[in-house]
């Protein structure tokens, strides 16, 4: 889009938008970020978006917000709850394919009706937003909804999966000290390949932005643990 030729169109004012996929644990603490954002960031505007199905889950228990544009919505290609249970990878490359698209034409749309998108805040299950904010000319950042040590030695394990993992004030962990859900035979293997991806897609980028949903204090090592990301507790 010709952001130049609409400058006037649009509100100068900082607009950070959220988006999210409703798994279990991702919606209230991105409701907590949003919140932050709303009471420490000047003034800004924060619009909060999620899939269609995944909206109308949770449309009756969303807060109502000063600051807090919207509630809009995206498709992931399963507007209608229709996700096939039996495979899951499929589900995730067709919510990658579609939801690019959708949130793609999201984006544009809050555009040209005057609401510039200044910063995207992009949280787990959806690496390939990373490529949609970058396509769209909008700095972004991965919201990890899990602590620094986690994101670390997700980091590490996907890296180089062979060594052990050595964090200060931790003792050294193993590979059989990886979250559970990263192990084959976990019921949740089937993101895997995804968490993969977002550290692959945050490799790509110079000094890349992540949240952590931790504080600075509680993990200050962790926090500093990576050498070309920067990680920062979300409060």
């Amino acid at each position: 889009m010709n952001k130049s030729s609409e400058t006037s169109k649009t509100s100068m004012t900082n607009h950070h938008f959220l988006f999210l996929c409703p798994a279990q644990g991702h919606v209230n603490s991105t409701l907590e970020l949003a919140k932050l954002l709303l009471t420490h960031g000047g003034g800004a505007t924060v619009t909060f978006a999620t899939t269609i199905s995944g909206l109308r889950g949770i449309t009756t228990t969303l807060p109502t917000l000063p600051g807090l544009s919207s509630y809009p919505s995206f498709s992931d290609g399963f507007d209608n709850d229709d996700q096939p249970t039996t495979n899951q990878t499929q589900v995730m490359s067709k919510f990658k394919r579609v939801g690019s698209q959708t949130l793609t034409h999201l984006l544009t749309t809050l555009f040209h009706g005057g609401s510039l998108v200044t910063f995207s805040i992009y949280i787990s299950l959806l690496p390939w937003a990373a490529a949609v904010a970058r396509d769209m000319h909008v700095p972004s950042a991965f919201f990890s909804i899990q602590s620094a040590t986690t994101f670390v030695i997700f980091h590490t394990y996907f890296n180089n999966p062979s060594i052990s993992i050595k964090l200060l004030g931790l003792p050294l962990l193993s590979n059989d000290d990886v979250p559970s859900f990263l192990l084959p035979e976990s019921p949740h293997s089937s993101v895997i390949p995804t968490i993969k991806e977002h550290i692959q897609t945050l490799e790509e980028y110079p000094n890349p932005l992540i949240l952590g949903n931790t504080f600075n204090a509680f993990e200050q090592y962790s926090i500093r643990a990576i050498d070309n990301m920067s990680l920062q507790s979300d409060r």
